[in-house]
């Protein structure tokens, strides 16, 4: 399963991406908005990821791009206090202060949804 991963944070994206990648998920971080738009756009990716370090007017452009693109492609919301996510649909919660594993689980029960679908679909 391909990853589209998007947040601020170079060194937090960079350790959660190395702990997914390590459970057998490919992970594309993009570094820069420029970066997360192009990566966007030229799809290949079956589920999304978005961080609260990204400002909130980006998280609701980055997945208003997503769900045109895919309107059934899971996003994953990793939230802190200061922001819950609720601003934009997203298919899973997961809370900053639980961790990579909690966002693994929250990836696995998106496998585990998509498995009763003949084939994971891809945003394209």
């Amino acid at each position: 399963m391909t990853i589209l991963m998007l947040g601020q944070q170079l060194e937090l994206g960079y350790y959660r991406a190395a702990f997914l990648q390590s459970h057998g998920f490919h992970v594309i971080f993009p570094e820069n908005k420029s970066a997360a738009l192009a990566a966007i756009q030229a799809g290949g990716f079956d589920a999304a990821i978005i961080s609260y370090t990204l400002p909130e007017e980006t998280a609701k452009e980055f997945v208003g791009m997503i769900k045109q693109l895919d309107k059934d492609c899971p996003v994953v919301a990793i939230t802190q206090k200061r922001w819950n996510g609720e601003g934009f649909e997203h298919d899973e919660t997961v809370l900053d202060v639980d961790r990579p594993p909690a966002l693994l689980e929250a990836l696995i029960r998106i496998e585990k949804r998509r498995q009763g679908q003949s084939q994971i679909r891809r945003v394209k």
